[in-house]
């Protein structure tokens, strides 16, 4: 059985080998795709076999490319897989940065002991948007460990700022736009805008902790990368109008208390003054407070690359 694991949903799936076969034949595509941005490349590289069991190569080729990046960074995060031949992290946990920085998450998979104490699952009350497509990500920790570990938190936000920056390169370089998950970027940014806050508040040990060198370095590398992709997202309206989720757009650009944030930048946020999208969903209501829910569909396809012993199709774990 080969297993795959990320920060989010646990899924088994089954295919059969003629349709791992069709997914072959799209290999040249995607490698024309990726090289489109040398970090995607790079990334793809690491683990084509894997990389290419999420591309759909119909018509959501462009947004399943974005989630292939995506998923691949969880993967090579936990494994410590290797990205060339003479880089890598060993079997430490990491983020794996745009610039091209690999970083060991302190504490390892398990997190940092301190942090630990203030688990992300506890800011729940505090978000002011009820969307439960991105919700589950500090409510459900059965389905996602950044609901446990802040590390995963920031991982989550490296991905997903990842992902939207290589969608919109893609619809640059005349593949078509049919959607993007740039409604889980504002909603990580504003969960770990919202963590932090409420840490300087009301935790002292995790502030004092989260304002140490390491955390402190890997927050402003994370952060600025999420700031480069919700600036080019937001002027590009014919691509965010398919994003889901405009409450937590709207969330982070308007509600502009950054306070703790701003204190571990060293400086003010960047990001723009609108951002548009394809409706105006109200976010009065908070969510819940840290009551498990049910996980909702995957939004993600999942086709599988076949290999196992059997010859029969490969069991696929989705964590």
């Amino acid at each position: 059985m080969f297993k795959f694991q990320t920060a989010g949903l646990a899924l088994v799936v089954s295919l059969s080998p003629v349709l791992a076969q069709a997914k072959s034949s799209c290999q040249p595509k995607i490698e024309a795709a990726v090289r489109n941005w040398d970090f995607a490349r790079k990334v793809y590289e690491s683990n084509k076999s894997d990389f290419m069991s999420f591309v759909d190569c119909g018509s959501s080729f462009t947004s399943s490319m974005g989630t292939a990046l995506h998923e691949i960074l969880h993967n090579f995060n936990v494994g410590g897989r290797r990205i060339s031949k003479d880089s890598t992290i060993g079997g430490q946990t990491s983020w794996y940065l745009p610039s091209g920085e690999k970083i060991p998450y302190p504490g390892g998979d398990a997190g940092d002991p301190v942090l630990n104490q203030f688990p992300p699952r506890s800011i729940a009350p505090l978000l002011q948007t009820r969307d439960m497509d991105y919700g589950f990500y500090v409510v459900n920790s059965k389905r996602a460990t950044s609901a446990i570990n802040f590390n995963k938190l920031l991982d989550e936000l490296n991905s997903y700022g990842a992902d939207t920056r290589f969608v919109i390169k893609l619809v640059d370089a005349g593949y078509p736009n049919n959607g993007n998950s740039s409604g889980g970027l504002f909603a990580l940014a504003t969960m770990v805008r919202t963590y932090l806050a409420a840490a300087e508040r009301s935790h002292p040990q995790a502030w004092s902790r989260l304002q140490q060198g390491d955390y402190k370095s890997i927050i402003q590398k994370v952060w600025a990368n999420a700031e480069v992709a919700i600036k080019a997202i937001c002027a590009r309206p014919e691509i965010m109008k398919q994003a889901l989720a405009p409450g937590w757009a709207r969330e982070l650009i308007e509600n502009r208390n950054p306070g703790a944030l701003e204190s571990l930048l060293g400086r003010r946020l960047d990001l723009p003054q609108a951002c548009p999208s394809k409706s105006s969903v109200p976010h009065s209501n908070p969510l819940p407070p840290v009551a498990e829910q049910p996980p909702p569909k995957p939004r993600w396809p999942v086709i599988i690359q076949p290999g196992g012993s059997s010859g029969s199709g490969t069991s696929f774990i989705l964590q």
